[in-house]
């Protein structure tokens, strides 16, 4: 095993998050989206758990089905969906 050029635990890496987005599906959870309900930039979800803020958004649009996409290289990429 190789020696660490630095303390345990310190994160040295200087990646940033990706953005991730609440949205509004027309349908089910494979349908496309309807409208974006809440936009987070990569700084922003130091802040913000957006599992937590899904079931909220999804009880202020009971029946129908919102979801979590985080943005990559390819696109929006859904990852979770709540319907209340």
């Amino acid at each position: 095993m190789g020696k660490s050029n630095c303390p345990v635990g310190l994160n040295t890496s200087t990646s940033t998050r990706n953005p991730q987005r609440i949205v509004l599906l027309a349908g089910d959870e494979h349908s496309e989206v309807k409208s974006v309900l809440a936009e987070y930039p990569g700084a922003d979800l130091e802040k913000v758990n957006v599992n937590e803020e899904i079931p909220r958004f999804a009880a202020e649009h009971t029946g129908k089905c919102v979801a979590v996409e985080w943005q990559d290289g390819l696109g929006w990429r859904r990852f979770l969906w709540c319907r209340r």
